[in-house]
C-alpha cells in the first residue's frame, strides 16, 4: 500500500513538471520574453534545465540555432519516471 501511495507521488510530480515544460515552450512560441506567466515557468525550470542545458549544447552545437533543452528534458524526465516506476513495480509484486 505504502509502495503504491509512493509510486502514484512520484508519477504525479514528473506530471506535473512534464506539464510544465510543455506550457513552457508553447508560452515561449506565443508570447513575448519578460511575460510575468514566462518568467514564472523560466524560474521554476530553471533548476532542470540548468543541468540538461550542457548536455544539449553538446549534442547540438553544429549550426544548430533552436534551443532543444526544453526537449531534451521532456526526454530525460520521461526516461527517469519510467525507470523509477519500474523500480517501484518491482517492489510492489
Amino acid at each position: 500500500m505504502i509502495i503504491a501511495q509512493i509510486q502514484y507521488g512520484v508519477y504525479m510530480f514528473f506530471q506535473v513538471v512534464s506539464v510544465a515544460i510543455v506550457i513552457h515552450l508553447i508560452l515561449s512560441w506565443i508570447t513575448r520574453p519578460g511575460t510575468p506567466i514566462l518568467v514564472f515557468f523560466e524560474r521554476m525550470l530553471s533548476p532542470i534545465y540548468s543541468v540538461v542545458r550542457p548536455i544539449a549544447q553538446q549534442l547540438f552545437t553544429r549550426g544548430f540555432r533552436i534551443d532543444l533543452t526544453p526537449v531534451l528534458a521532456f526526454l530525460i524526465i520521461s526516461m527517469i519516471q519510467w525507470v523509477i516506476n519500474t523500480m517501484l513495480s518491482w517492489f510492489w509484486f
